[in-house]
């Protein structure tokens, strides 16, 4: 066990809402529930849920990782509202972890060292978020950061042999990958003493694309 776990780490940042409670590769438990508009009412329960089942309480756990995006705006704006949350009623330190990093890293284990892939996600009808990541000897690498694209602008950046997880209908052969709450449990695990924060009032979610709010007409 390091210093930060036992980690509790909550994903919100698309449709799954997922929670999980991590103390090491051999030892965690988890809850996953899908469906859109659904995070602020299930969450709590999950997380009750997932504690319950698991080898430690939640008094136990030493800090709280949660997905910080790119994704749905209000999904991340429920999961980092719920850790916070969980972080000040307990004192404990949050681990802001990059939403597309944390699956990356998880998609590479089953990824030939050397072999790049593409992880890239619808955000309207017109845009997309886009990254790039390479398998190095012991982990990812990030070859280009999460960014916001115009899908028209797509074939500039993939390639016809490229592998390529999310959810995009213009490309077939897109495989979907859903991010987890043990994605960020585990990327937290390795990475998250470098991020940890107790500064709760400074973490934002990472959008990428400015929010605008829907009127009604």
């Amino acid at each position: 066990m390091n210093d930060i776990a036992p980690i509790l780490a909550i994903e919100t940042s698309g449709d799954l809402c997922s929670i999980c409670l991590y103390t090491s590769e051999s030892d965690f438990s988890e809850g996953n529930v899908l469906g859109k508009h659904i995070h602020s009412e299930r969450i709590y329960t999950i997380v009750e849920n997932v504690c319950r089942s698991g080898s430690v309480s939640l008094d136990e756990i030493r800090s709280v990782a949660v997905s910080i995006g790119p994704g749905s705006f209000t999904g991340l704006r429920i999961g980092l509202t719920a850790s916070k949350a969980i972080a000040m009623g307990k004192n404990l330190p949050i681990i802001p972890v990059p939403s597309y990093d944390a699956q990356a890293n998880g998609i590479g284990k089953f990824i030939d060292i050397g072999k790049e892939f593409i992880i890239a996600n619808m955000v309207n009808r017109d845009e997309l978020y886009f990254a790039r990541y390479k398998v190095a000897d012991q982990n990812v690498k990030c070859l280009s950061a999460p960014q916001l694209m115009f899908l028209k602008d797509i074939d500039n950046h993939i390639n016809d042999d490229d592998t390529v997880f999310g959810k995009l209908s213009s490309i077939t052969r897109a495989k979907f990958r859903p991010l987890t709450a043990l994605d960020i449990a585990r990327w937290a695990y390795i990475f998250g003493n470098e991020s940890l924060t107790y500064e709760y009032d400074y973490l934002e979610p990472n959008y990428l694309k400015n929010f605008v709010a829907k009127v009604k007409k």
